[in-house]
């Protein structure tokens, strides 16, 4: 039972966005203190969430709650259980921007420990294509969107004619993508008056075509993709290439000073990972308690070592977090997940060392 108040809250309220809920049928009958008369005030869809509340409402109190409250108390419990759901969907509900922001962070980290450690491409001056990739897809989808999954940046090969520039290609959310030339426009103009150099080709890929040049680890083999694109290995891949001459911009030799001077963030990379810090200050607090509640304290406390377990635990708690943003992202690679395709890469006749990896 709930006050009349509540129902009509519960009217306009969508208790949860899983489409799955429309695939299962919760029985009435089941249901110890679901008020059938009301039934006729809501559409179906909102009634299936009453439905839910009450089938949630039941299974999280004792069977026999009517016995142990009076009538007045079990609305009021009730009432206190929906409040509480209200809550938690107004906490969670900037979740998704949080998570945006920890892949965007996680990512530039992940590019100062390349930056340090990687590549470098050249047109008359030596660039940094991670630093690159960075820039055009954060102008590119603040203008357009998610139109682009994906940027992989690479210079020119032998066998080219033009003036030295980037090649710049763009893995597509869509093949029906309708401002591709607009696009291509803009990634020039960037390119032009950031980094000082042209591109004189830039291809747009169907949807996931350069999933195929991305390690488990996260990492781009670009110069295979540049070989394929000049040997013409790709197939059907590409869905427009926006080719154009040469830009007028001011070269100058020696490093790019966008590239370079910019101030990188601390570098993520498993060879320099700190469960302890990268859990306090890298994982978003409000993520910190939900994640930690999972966290068994009786047993920590019994435990003969309780710092090696506390580690493992809190390694488990990073890497759930880690497989959570890839839910949200497909394209996020975490840091655990690394290490593991790294080592299982090293290991791999080793059976126990697999499992003993897979395990954590």
């Amino acid at each position: 039972m709930l006050d009349s108040e509540t129902f009509q809250t519960m009217k306009h309220t969508s208790i949860s966005e899983n489409k799955l809920l429309q695939e299962i049928k919760i029985q009435e009958t089941t249901l110890q203190y679901l008020q059938s008369e009301y039934k006729v005030e809501f559409s179906d869809e909102e009634w299936e969430h009453i439905c839910l509340f009450e089938h949630h409402f039941q299974t999280e109190n004792t069977t026999d709650v009517s016995d142990a409250f009076g009538l007045d108390e079990l609305i009021t419990k009730k009432n206190s259980f929906w409040d509480y759901i209200r809550k938690l969907k107004d906490i969670i509900s900037n979740f998704a921007n949080t998570s945006r922001k920890t892949i965007s962070r996680r990512k530039n980290r992940h590019i100062s420990w390349e930056s340090q450690n990687g590549v470098h491409v050249w047109t008359d001056k030596v660039h940094n294509p991670l630093i690159i990739e960075q820039h055009v897809y954060e102008y590119i989808t603040s203008i357009y969107g998610d139109d682009i999954q994906r940027v992989v940046c690479v210079d020119c090969s032998e066998i080219c004619q033009h003036t030295k520039g980037i090649h710049v290609h763009f893995d597509l959310a869509s093949p029906d993508c309708r401002f591709m030339e607009e696009i291509a426009s803009s990634a020039r103009r960037l390119l032009a008056n950031k980094h000082s150099c042209s591109s004189p080709s830039v291809l747009f890929w169907k949807p996931d075509s350069t999933t195929q040049y991305v390690d488990k680890s996260g990492n781009i083999a670009r110069f295979h993709l540049r070989d394929d694109v000049t040997h013409g290995k790709i197939g059907e891949n590409i869905v427009w290439n926006s080719t154009a001459p040469a830009d007028d911009v001011d070269i100058l030799e020696g490093e790019c000073v966008s590239c370079f001077s910019e101030v990188l963030p601390k570098p993520l990379h498993w060879e320099c990972f700190n469960i302890s810090e990268e859990w306090n200050l890298d994982v978003p607090l409000t993520m910190q308690i939900i994640l930690e509640s999972f966290i068994n304290r009786n047993s920590i406390r019994k435990s003969n070592a309780s710092n090696e377990l506390l580690d493992t635990k809190y390694k488990a708690l990073y890497s759930t977090y880690d497989r959570l943003l890839n839910v949200f992202n497909k394209n996020h690679i975490g840091i655990i997940q690394e290490r593991n395709t790294t080592e299982l890469s090293m290991h791999y006749t080793s059976v126990s060392t697999v499992f003993g990896i897979t395990s954590h």
